[in-house]
Order: structure tokens, then C-alpha cells, then sequence
């Protein structure tokens, strides 16, 4: 984004929402430079949002210098809800999907919504659960936003499981 502002193939100054997902993984990659110089290019007011499974020192900080009355929404508790049950399987990557679909088969469940840490994989996952006899969905930044709709609308209705 920032290159883009740079070469001018892209103007910043209507945007009133900035929104930052992963942030504590964006400034562990060594992108805190770059999100500071993007906010410098926004016109004020505006509302910035950080999104962030933890909040380390350096992502407080940068809510304390770029956003006026900061909020701080945290999610969850310390322990888990009683209705939902936890499994850790300690195994090595080759043995991941095998797995998974094996526990695909002998769980019950109505839905599942599986989180995949690349499109690649969430693309090769859902093919891989397809051809154990499954229906899917991959949500994916791939696809435009009318087709994540309407896949997201179709797990609903129960068309997909996965």
C-alpha cells in the first residue's frame, strides 16, 4: 500500500477507516515503520482499528500515539466455555490432514469452520476434505466478495459443512 501512495497509482486522502488485522504480527515481520508512515498520509480525524491476538508493548504504544481515546475490546475469557471442548494432537506436519479427517469422520459436529494459515493451504485443505467425501467451503482473499458471500451463505444453510 504504502509504494502505492509513493507512486501515486493510489489516493489515501478520502479514506476515513483504517483497519489493521494481525497487527502484532505485522510489526513482528518489521511493518511498524511502514504503518506509521501510512497513518501519517490519512486525513485527520479518522478511525483507525488494530486487530490483534495479543498486545505487546509496541502495538500499545502505537494506540497511544495515533488514536485519540483509545478502546481496548478484549475477547474471551481465561477459561473455556464449558460447552466447548478442547483436544491438543501433538503431530508433525505430514500427519495434519490425515488427522483432521480422521476426526472429521468420527466426530459429530453440524458445522466447522477450519482456519488454514495461507490461501494455498486453505485451497489444498478443502480439496483434501472434498475428497473424503465432504462438502466445502474455502473463504479465501482470492475471491471476490460477492463469492465469499454467497459461500459463507451456503454454509449456513447447512450446503456446506466445512
Amino acid at each position: 500500500l504504502l509504494d502505492h501512495i509513493w507512486r501515486g497509482t493510489i489516493d489515501v486522502c478520502g479514506v476515513e477507516t483504517l483497519i489493521i488485522d494481525e497487527a502484532d504480527r505485522m510489526f513482528d515481520m518489521g511493518f511498524q515503520p511502514d504503518i506509521q508512515s501510512i497513518l501519517k498520509c490519512l486525513v485527520q480525524p479518522h478511525q483507525t482499528l488494530l486487530f490483534s491476538a495479543t498486545m505487546p508493548p509496541e502495538v500499545r504504544k502505537l494506540t497511544l500515539e495515533t488514536q485519540t481515546n483509545p478502546v481496548t475490546v478484549q475477547v474471551g475469557t481465561q477459561s473455556p466455555v464449558s460447552s466447548v471442548s478442547h483436544s491438543v494432537y501433538p503431530v508433525k506436519s505430514h500427519q495434519k490432514t490425515p488427522l483432521l479427517l480422521e476426526i472429521l469422520k468420527t466426530v459429530e459436529t453440524k458445522s466447522v469452520l477450519i482456519f488454514a494459515r495461507t490461501k494455498y493451504g486453505a485451497e489444498n485443505l478443502a480439496d483434501e476434505i472434498s475428497k473424503a467425501g465432504f462438502t466445502t467451503a474455502s473463504l479465501q482473499g482470492n475471491l471476490s466478495q460477492n463469492r465469499r458471500h454467497a459461500l459463507w451463505k451456503g454454509s449456513a444453510a447447512g450446503i456446506s459443512k466445512f
